[in-house]
């Protein structure tokens, strides 16, 4: 078996090589190709992962290429994980709507619109060359913003496609910690599209446990940032929200933070990498690697791996995707790109029928899914005018002249990544 890792000098990697030891049973033996155009990264992580595998006895065999078709040839799992133009685009991404008075966000609002058109011209590429090299070849996305990466996949008739995300594995992680339980023991339901959406269930040995968190969300509204935030919104509107629903929601007091921040969140990351792949290149000399830095929630490289090990063998496991809707959920369109639990097995991601949600709280969903979609349709095409409306229509812009604006200045700002505006 052969697993290409495209964006494999990514700082989350070494959490994806951590991720296989939990699913040994199905993978060990595997080629895990690492193919990345940052060959100084790429030569460290790679390090990293052949001695982290070497340390634990496994048979894994970790190669690395700066070729794209060499690191495609014959794989059977492509994970891609690639931000186009790196974290000086999403640094613009983030400032260009703030000078706006803008939310300014990589995958929210109108950050992730434009990310969104760099991300799509090139994961089109990665799949026209799996059709060629390794048709037979499951793409498993990790690369944002993966709903409207998914939607322009299955636009072009590429189908061998699971989308995952790991926000709502980290928001049941976080209840987890919350519930003094270990994650393992929970299920939750997810409803909506990426990025946008609520848990309606989260059961810990079958028995819905929300709620019980809705009681605890009053004591714990009062504390500052993530969790305060959370309980508030669960408290208002009876679901767990999805983080992002902050901006949403909460967006007066998330604009005043990020206006008065010094440093947007691309900024904080890139000051932070150089200690990370510094400790990643002593670690790799090291005859027990022990990471103390890295990138990416908990869970983020064990989702991956246990998608592509659902996959082989089979094994319908039950995880949260973005695919084609098809009924799961009865507000969207047939075909919106939704994010919902699924059953992942041989024939791919099979989407769970979930419950509805109160129209109040649809609404903004069935708006934000109407913008992905004409977002989409102006990155395949290379339509400026598409692209203003997908802008004008997003209820954190929502203002003609400043749709036009913002359009303007991030496609000048981000011309060498892309071909088709």
């Amino acid at each position: 078996m052969k697993i290409a890792i495209i964006g494999g000098a990514s700082a989350f990697t070494p959490g994806i090589i951590e991720g296989l030891f939990v699913e040994e049973a199905i993978l060990d033996g595997a080629e895990v190709c690492l193919m990345d155009i940052d060959e100084e990264k790429l030569a460290i992580v790679a390090d990293l992962a052949a001695q982290i595998i070497r340390a634990r006895g496994a048979q894994y065999t970790i190669t690395h290429t700066s070729n794209r078709v060499e690191a495609l040839r014959g794989a059977d799992y492509v994970l891609t994980q690639v931000r186009v133009g790196g974290l000086a685009a999403r640094a613009l991404d983030e400032r260009i709507p703030l000078q706006h008075n803008v939310i300014g966000q990589e995958t929210t609002g109108a950050g992730g619109l434009s990310f969104a058109w760099r991300s799509i011209p090139f994961l089109l590429e990665v799949a026209a060359d799996m059709r060629r090299h390794c048709p037979q070849a499951y793409l498993v996305n990790y690369s944002n913003p993966t709903g409207q990466v998914v939607r322009a996949l299955l636009s072009a008739g590429f189908e061998k496609v699971v989308a995952i995300c790991d926000e709502p594995s980290g928001v049941q992680y976080v209840l987890s910690k919350l519930m003094l339980t270990h994650n393992a023991r929970l299920e939750i339901d997810n409803v909506g599209i990426n990025h946008c959406g609520w848990l309606t269930a989260v059961r810990r040995d079958g028995s819905d446990k929300l709620p019980m968190l809705r009681s605890l969300s009053t004591i714990l509204q009062p504390i500052p940032g993530l969790v305060g935030r959370m309980s508030r919104l669960f408290k208002e509107y009876g679901y767990f929200p999805s983080p992002y629903l902050f901006y949403y929601y909460l967006t007066e007091e998330m604009l005043r933070e990020q206006l008065a921040a010094k440093q947007t969140r691309a900024d904080i990351v890139v000051e932070k990498l150089p200690r990370i792949y510094a400790h990643y290149k002593e670690q790799a000399a090291s005859a027990k690697p022990r990471l103390r830095l890295r990138r990416g929630v908990p869970g983020h490289g064990d989702l991956a791996v246990r998608v592509i090990a659902s996959l082989a063998a089979n094994r319908g496991d039950r995880i949260i995707v973005n695919g084609l809707n098809k009924g799961a959920l009865s507000f969207l369109p047939a075909d919106a790109i939704v994010e919902v639990p699924a059953l992942v097995g041989k024939e791919g991601a099979q989407l769970l029928p979930m419950s509805g949600l109160p129209e109040q709280i649809a609404e903004l969903i069935i708006r934000v899914e109407k913008v992905e979609r004409l977002n989409v349709e102006a990155a395949l095409k290379g339509d400026f005018k598409l692209a203003v409306e997908a802008m004008r229509l997003h209820p954190l812009v929502d203002d003609e002249k400043k749709a036009e604006s913002l359009v303007r200045e991030l496609i000048a700002a981000h011309k060498p990544w892309l071909p088709q505006f």
